[in-house]
């Protein structure tokens, strides 16, 4: 956790108490000569950002005195509130790869601090996405900076960063037929084998299948519903399940864990853990390098191979379409869908 931010006189105060489990952290202020608690939080962020928002006057701290790390901590409870936790999480990894200006005063960064800040990115190996996420957060600060004037507009500098290019490294490629077969005739013995097929033949994002929670699986109906997505059009949205992967579905819900994507333990897999795995496997079988987004690139393929109903395919991949104008699935859209699914067969 980020050092406490020292508060100014005046501001309020915040106290983790014991007897509140879901909201601990006590939110204090002085009113007409007393102290007064003004409201509960789940977290210290949110309990600063509460206060923030009561005093409505981050200028209560000296804007020629605080620094980096302070101003990340104002920024932070602003900010996360209104962004979801995966953003979240990704900002704070970006932002601990910033230690170089944690102590500096923010008024006083200069652009060669910040260049200096993202060759640090670049030296320990970290690419184009981890130095853009460190700008995007860098962008939040300085407009934060502005806003509440601890800098006067033209000394944004966040916008002269540069960064390293894009480099594509590796160029995605589908799952051939050979290689999804291997995968089907190695489920006897491989856990991670079922893993990917059931991955690949929803179609999903890497993120959308680690989500999925046994209580969003109908397999009697045969399908499930994605309720977490970077996209609005992903969201909540249903998706048969493949009657060559409904055994595995079966299996695994038969291990009564809340997710699907979990290891031999229970233990639910995040997208590290689950691409080591997902590497192990394809190597013990002998399969060329692929990467778990390119499971989704393949049912895109086969589904346009099996000259499947193009409306289908962007509802079963979550992409928005201007053809589709209804919020809620239908009997009859779930009915397409699985005509759209079952027009892929694997004889292996």
């Amino acid at each position: 956790m980020n050092k406490r931010l020292k508060l100014p006189n005046g501001f309020g105060s915040t106290t983790k108490k014991s007897g509140n489990r879901r909201k601990p952290f006590e939110i204090r202020k002085w009113i007409d000569g007393r102290q007064k608690v003004i409201g509960y939080e789940a977290n210290y962020e949110s309990a600063l950002a509460f206060l923030c928002e009561y005093n409505k006057n981050p200028l209560l701290f000296s804007p020629s005195e605080i620094t980096f790390s302070e101003l990340f901590t104002l920024v932070k409870a602003y900010l996360y509130p209104r962004i979801k936790p995966h953003t979240q999480q990704s900002y704070t990894a970006a932002y601990n790869h910033l230690k170089r200006l944690y102590d500096k005063q923010f008024a006083k960064i200069r652009i060669g601090d910040l260049q200096a800040a993202i060759r640090d990115i670049h030296d320990t190996g970290a690419g184009y996405s981890t130095q853009k996420k460190a700008r995007q957060v860098l962008h939040h600060m300085y407009n934060y900076a502005v806003k509440y004037e601890i800098i006067p507009p033209e000394r944004d500098i966040s916008r002269y960063v540069d960064i390293d290019k894009d480099k594509k490294v590796y160029k995605k490629t589908i799952f051939n037929t050979r290689q999804i077969y291997k995968l089907f005739r190695a489920t006897d013995e491989h856990r991670y084998a079922k893993m990917i097929l059931m991955h690949m033949m929803l179609g999903t994002r890497p993120s959308e299948f680690l989500n999925i929670e046994r209580s969003d699986i109908k397999i009697r109906q045969r399908y499930l519903i994605i309720r977490e997505s970077k996209t609005e059009a992903g969201r909540n949205r249903i998706i048969p399940i493949h009657k060559q992967t409904l055994l595995f579905w079966i299996e695994l819900l038969a291990e009564n864990n809340k997710y699907i994507a979990t290891d031999s333990s229970g233990a639910r897999l995040n997208y590290s853990r689950f691409r080591t795995r997902f590497d192990r496997t394809l190597a013990d079988l002998k399969i060329k390098r692929h990467t778990p987004h390119e499971c989704r690139h393949t049912l895109a393929s086969l589904l346009n191979n099996a000259d499947a109903n193009p409306t289908a395919i962007k509802r079963i991949l979550g992409h928005a379409s201007s053809s589709i104008t209804e919020k809620h699935y239908t009997h009859k859209d779930l009915h397409q869908l699985k005509k759209a699914m079952d027009l892929i067969v694997f004889k292996y």
